[in-house]
């Protein structure tokens, strides 16, 4: 259930980038236990290698308005988060993510935060340095937000 819920605001990020998904009409009267075994494969498929994905071992800043996120991508799977201002100031975990090429140089990216129970999912645009965040709440109340990011240096 969450890995649906994931790629469909997964897939709502990258329509706002302007993508295209076409669906022929058969495919979009199938019923959800097709839907969700497709969805399953195809983001099972696209996770990335650490020589594609451009964060993978660097540290990222990401501006959502007045929140600043420092994103420490310590290899593949594992990120390191820190909130230094604005709605999540204070933030503070390490989780297990996983990066999904989109197209060159766009990649969603998610995880769950054990201790603050929330559920995030980027479209990071390195190109453009746009990401798009679509974040679930404990209490199912849900935010998104269109921002900046950009690779900072090495990962601490």
């Amino acid at each position: 259930m969450l890995l649906k819920s994931i790629v469909r605001t997964s897939l709502f990020a990258a329509l706002q980038l302007g993508l295209v998904l076409q669906v022929s009409a058969k495919d979009a009267t199938q019923n959800a236990a097709t839907q969700d075994s497709v969805a399953n494969t195809a983001v099972s498929t696209a996770v990335v290698s650490d020589a594609d994905f451009p964060a993978a071992g660097k540290a990222v800043e990401v501006v959502f308005g007045d929140a600043i996120i420092d994103l420490n991508f310590k290899d593949l799977t594992t990120l390191s988060i820190f909130c230094r201002s604005g709605i999540f100031k204070g933030i503070t975990e390490t989780v297990q993510y996983t990066a999904v090429k989109i197209r060159p140089q766009v990649y969603m990216v998610y995880w769950h935060e054990p201790e603050s129970k929330l559920n995030v999912v980027h479209v990071e645009d390195f190109e453009h340095g746009t990401v798009y965040t679509n974040v679930t709440y404990p209490d199912g109340k849900f935010v998104h937000f269109k921002g900046t990011i950009k690779i900072v240096g090495n990962a601490k």
